[in-house]
């Protein structure tokens, strides 16, 4: 079972709105999460997309814009993601402020969620559906949940973290199996 910013994705209620409360960070003041809900409801954009090379969706929060600084109040505000520089030749320079961390997106969907438009509010559901939806990254095994890296580190597992995360996702290998079977060395001819 995953956790995440303090949120069971499990068990977790239909209404972001009555969930939201508890998700501020420690900078998170109401007159902050107001500002950004505002930007965010005219500049913002909430994405749901599929990874390339993997079954599974991501989410993310972006804003665009000519000035470098409101992103820079943004970034300061939420403490993840990056700032884009795209320069023009004609035009202004443009900055694009990405957020793809899971819990940060989350948190601030879920901060923001009651000062946003009918509109907004849709895509921010959309985007929590998709998060519940996407299978945990925690892999159970000897009864306990640990992440994949973790379970690398463990003296019980024998094989790289590579060959463990190669074993579990794309040959679909139970956890215990692909941490305990030795590699198999064959003859080349």
């Amino acid at each position: 079972m995953a956790i995440l910013m303090g949120y069971d994705k499990d068990n977790f209620h239909a209404d972001p709105e009555k969930e939201y409360r508890g998700c501020y960070k420690k900078n998170w003041s109401r007159e902050r999460i107001s500002w950004l809900a505002g930007l965010l409801e005219g500049e913002g954009c909430f994405k749901v997309g599929k990874h390339r090379n993997r079954n599974t969706r991501h989410i993310r929060i972006e804003v665009v814009s000519t000035d470098r600084d409101i992103l820079e109040k943004c970034h300061e505000i939420i403490r993840a993601g990056h700032i884009y520089v795209y320069p023009h030749r004609k035009y202004k320079t443009q900055y694009r402020y990405s957020v793809a961390s899971e819990g940060s997106v989350i948190a601030v969907m879920f901060a923001i969620y009651p000062f946003m438009g009918a509109r907004r509010r849709l895509k921010i559901r959309e985007c929590i559906d998709a998060w519940k939806e996407k299978p945990s990254r925690l892999k159970i095994a000897f009864g306990k949940a640990k992440p994949i890296g973790q379970w690398a580190k463990d003296p019980r597992c024998i094989v790289s973290l590579g060959t463990l995360k190669s074993r579990t996702s794309i040959y679909g290998w139970p956890i215990e199996k692909a941490m305990t079977q030795p590699i198999h060395q064959g003859r080349r001819a």
